[in-house]
């Protein structure tokens, strides 16, 4: 007979509407966990979604037993800040210090108020090109400290593997549903890495550009199109510098998208879609742009020619911006 595979657990937390949530994976059709004697709600994994969300109402707690599939454990439930009404943004990273401070401050720039950081750093299993990483080492809660102490950032630790044999890009997905159910209150939260970069194309702020979308049906939120960057030419890429790279891809409206959603509409994420709740809207007049050479040192120097040749200087009016901002400071 075939030995059971054990749940792993990610974090048991109490969201900002009084609910404790369970999250995990595992490659068991059904993980059933039991509170107080009443089983916890499931968002059922789909098909080759091995990521579990439980959820159930409850008050907190220092110290809690629950029960998953048959084990019983112990945990002291973490409490995350009530981020009611904000605009936030969460990403996961991997020895990304030496670009995320310029990533944050572009998104203030564009109305992001808040940032849900988790930090893989420093997990040397997450990828066989660990070494072709921004940086060889990381130190986020230093780097980081004042934004944590004015309560933009709130720092994660996420230690896990960000791939497992047969179980794909787990650690992401994780990511995304711990956010989606931690910060139900927000307004709008945005799943986005820090190689990528929104273009709003010639709008002030996020809000702007959501207000002016023609939108006649209930939606979960916003999808963007992903435009890839290559620096080809080797062009100077420190600072905001590499907003002057107009090297690119055509937009890609399929392939690698990014979300802004409505956390109460949405029950499930899977890193490019939303996978349980309702759909997001496409936007037809804006995309991301996707720096491929920012965080990684091994890709975004030769241009991939199979999605077209173009050039697009579109962001220079945000380089401008964010030069004057950084000056009057």
């Amino acid at each position: 007979m075939k030995k059971k595979e054990e749940v792993f657990v990610y974090d048991v937390y109490y969201n900002d509407i009084n609910e404790l949530v369970v999250i995990s994976d595992s490659k068991e059709k059904e993980v059933k966990i039991m509170y107080e004697g009443i089983e916890m709600n499931s968002i059922l994994s789909e098909p080759n979604e091995d990521i579990f969300i439980h959820k159930k109402s409850a008050e907190f707690k220092e110290e809690i037993k629950i029960n998953i599939n048959g084990r019983e454990l112990l945990f002291n439930p973490k409490k995350y800040p009530n981020l009611e009404g904000r605009t936030i943004v969460s990403t996961l990273v991997r020895n990304e210090d030496p670009v995320i401070v310029q990533w944050i401050e572009f998104n203030k720039l564009i109305g992001v108020e808040n940032f849900i950081v988790y930090d893989n750093s420093n997990v040397k299993r997450w990828n066989e090109n660990f070494k072709a990483a921004a940086c060889e080492e990381s130190n986020l809660p230093e780097l980081l400290k004042e934004y944590i102490k004015r309560g933009e950032v709130i720092l994660i630790d996420w230690p896990f593997p960000y791939k497992k044999p047969n179980h794909g890009f787990v650690a992401q997905k994780a990511q995304q549903n711990h956010s989606l159910h931690a910060f139900r209150k927000s307004k709008y939260i945005g799943f986005i890495d820090v190689d990528e970069y929104i273009n709003l194309q010639g709008k002030n702020n996020l809000e702007e550009l959501f207000e002016s979308q023609d939108v006649n049906q209930e939606i979960g939120g916003f999808r963007f199109k992903n435009r890839s960057f290559y620096n080809i030419d080797h062009q100077p890429e420190d600072g905001y510098e590499f907003l002057k790279i107009q090297h690119c891809s055509g937009i890609q409206n399929r392939f690698k998208c990014k979300c802004f959603v409505i956390p109460k509409k949405v029950e499930k994420m899977a890193v490019h879609i939303v996978r349980k709740g309702v759909k997001e809207y496409l936007i037809d007049d804006a995309y991301f742009n996707h720096y491929e050479f920012l965080n990684k040192k091994s890709r975004g120097h030769k241009h991939k020619k199979k999605h077209g040749v173009f050039l697009d200087n579109s962001m220079l009016v945000y380089y401008e911006k964010i030069s004057q901002k950084q000056q009057s400071v």
